[in-house]
C-alpha cells in the first residue's frame, strides 16, 4: 500500500510541474506583409516582433518583382 501511495504521490509531483512548466513561454508576433511603404503606418507595427515584407507577386501565373 505504501509503494501504490508512493507511486501516485511521484506521479501527481510530476505532471504538477509539468503543467506550471510551460506557462511562462513567450511567443513572437510575426507578421507578413505585401503592402507599400505608405499603408504600413496604418497597423500597429510597435507590437509586433518580426516583419517579413514580400515584394514578389504572382502575375497572370507567373512570379513578379515588384
Amino acid at each position: 500500500m505504501k509503494q501504490i501511495n508512493l507511486i501516485a504521490l511521484l506521479l501527481l509531483c510530476s505532471f504538477t510541474t509539468t503543467i506550471f512548466a510551460q506557462k511562462g513561454k513567450k511567443f513572437d508576433i510575426i507578421a507578413y506583409y505585401t503592402g507599400d511603404d505608405k499603408l504600413i503606418n496604418e497597423y500597429e507595427v510597435n507590437k509586433l516582433d518580426q516583419i517579413i515584407f514580400s515584394f514578389c507577386h504572382l502575375k497572370d501565373g507567373k512570379l513578379s518583382v515588384d
